[in-house]
């Protein structure tokens, strides 16, 4: 091999592994682009999910909500989902021990016509390093018109 020979070949040698190593260095940029997109639309996502949307109540409204044993009047939270178990309130609706300490049963509140109140998607709770990952819906009743209350619909019903 000519010296001119020996000097092309490491110059296409040279140029082989600088393109290989450019590719690479190209790759794990895309890789990381790619994967920021993702985590930017699960964010959006996430917040459009999780917006709060206030209105008033137009119409009857049922709401359930999880109450102890020996409580009386409802509470300023409830659901409109269907509460199978005391797993979904302290799961699902985020209920930590600090908030209600005993969950016997649910019952089933009329909400009045011109009630304000704000629906959205339950977040996480700790309490005592547990999580309590939430994802349910709430509501909060933020006021009930002059002199109207909520009305209980049915009886109770008793969840373990």
């Amino acid at each position: 091999m000519t010296l001119e020979e020996k000097i092309k070949h490491l110059r296409t040698k040279a140029m082989e592994e600088a393109r290989g190593e450019g590719n690479a260095i190209i790759k794990q940029h895309e890789d990381a682009l790619r994967q920021l997109a993702k985590q930017h639309e699960e964010e959006v996502k996430r917040q459009v999910e999780t917006r709060i949307k206030a209105e008033q109540v137009s119409a009857k409204q049922q709401l359930n909500m999880a109450m102890s044993k020996g409580q009386k009047n409802p509470g300023n939270w409830g659901t409109l989902d269907d509460i199978p178990d005391v797993s979904y309130v302290r799961n699902q609706l985020a209920v930590t021990p600090e908030f209600k300490e005993t969950i016997t049963h649910v019952q089933k509140f009329k909400v009045p016509k011109g009630t304000r109140i704000q629906i959205g998607i339950v977040g996480p709770q700790e309490y005592k390093n547990v999580i309590y990952p939430g994802g349910g819906t709430q509501v909060q009743i933020i006021s009930l018109p002059s002199g109207r209350m909520l009305e209980p619909v049915g009886s109770a019903q008793r969840i373990y």
